[in-house]
């Protein structure tokens, strides 16, 4: 069996990094955690209208059920947006403050994504989310913490509940 390896010299610290094809999408630890796309020779900062894209902590490529495409899904400020990879540009998909009530988000904590199904830890609404490109839907589960880091996983998921130093797994169904 053969084992691919990719290297890329970057120029800044990492905070949160995703892969797509030979690009590394990838936000930098300094402040304002500044999201660049870096293709093996070199580096861009990511835009939106003409502004670079800040303030993204975490991020995850999901792909889609059939594996063919992939769309990088980041915390960006106080929402979940969606990059295409291949486009090199946003969706008009958002998770926020604004979108209809049954997902929105107070403060979204965390992203984790495995496979087809992205985790969401949602500290201030205190439920746990999870999308599955599937169906393209969501189910919720109301916890009486604030969910911290999630992690998922191929048949549960992990969500830690910081403030009283516990984990919690559940299972996806």
């Amino acid at each position: 069996t053969a084992t691919r390896e990719q290297r890329w010299n970057i120029e800044h610290s990492i905070k949160s990094f995703a892969v797509s094809g030979n690009d590394l999408f990838y936000s930098s630890i300094a402040t304002p955690n500044l999201l660049f796309v870096h293709n093996g020779t070199d580096y861009n900062n990511i835009t939106r209208n003409g502004e670079n894209v800040q303030n993204v902590p975490t991020m995850h490529m999901v792909a889609d059920a059939d594996g063919t495409n992939s769309t990088l899904y980041m915390i960006c400020g106080n929402s979940i947006q969606t990059y295409d990879p291949t486009g090199s540009d946003f969706n008009d998909y958002e998770i926020g403050k604004y979108s209809v009530s049954d997902v929105r988000l107070g403060g979204a904590a965390e992203i984790s994504a495995y496979g087809g199904r992205m985790v969401i830890a949602d500290a201030a609404n205190r439920r746990i989310g999870v999308y599955n490109s599937e169906t393209n839907g969501y189910a919720w589960r109301s916890v009486d913490y604030a969910p911290g880091t999630a992690v998922a996983g191929k048949n549960s998921l992990l969500v830690a509940d910081n403030a009283a130093d516990k984990i919690y797994i559940y299972e996806y169904d």
